[in-house]
């Protein structure tokens, strides 16, 4: 199993990685106090024009680092 180790901000550290069985395995996290952005959105039913698009740019600056950072050739 390949492991990723990411030093990152605003990117919840990953600590370890390790196998239950064949078909899972388990992912310690850093604590990330607070609640999810579900719960954010449930709880805001409208939000600022502003404040969406800041959300929206977070999101695509993760998936353009995961993008970076995870080949297809380096996930087994």
């Amino acid at each position: 199993m390949m492991v990723f180790f990411c030093f990152v901000l605003d990117i919840v550290k990953l600590f370890d990685v390790f196998e239950i069985d064949t078909n899972s395995f388990c992912t310690v996290l850093e604590y990330c106090d607070g609640n999810d952005l579900e719960f954010f959105l449930k709880q805001n039913k409208t939000i600022p024009e502003k404040e969406a698009r800041s959300i929206i740019i977070q999101i695509i600056n993760a998936l353009k680092y995961l993008n970076s950072e995870i080949k297809p050739s380096v996930v087994c």
